[in-house]
């Protein structure tokens, strides 16, 4: 698969976007106060949410 230029560098405004082994990944410039265990707890207890909404 050919990536154009612009998407080989990551950005702020445009961060790479990719797959790898079946894992979404999104490279981006550091972001500056992300606590990423707050931010995976969130996203945990927003799962939890909707599954119990089943």
């Amino acid at each position: 698969m050919n990536i154009p230029p612009q998407l080989q560098k990551s950005t702020l405004e445009l961060p790479k976007v990719y797959r790898k082994e079946g894992i979404l990944v999104i490279e981006t410039e550091p972001i500056e106060n992300l606590d990423i265990n707050a931010l995976i707890n969130e996203l945990r207890e927003e799962r939890i949410r909707e599954q119990m909404a089943w």
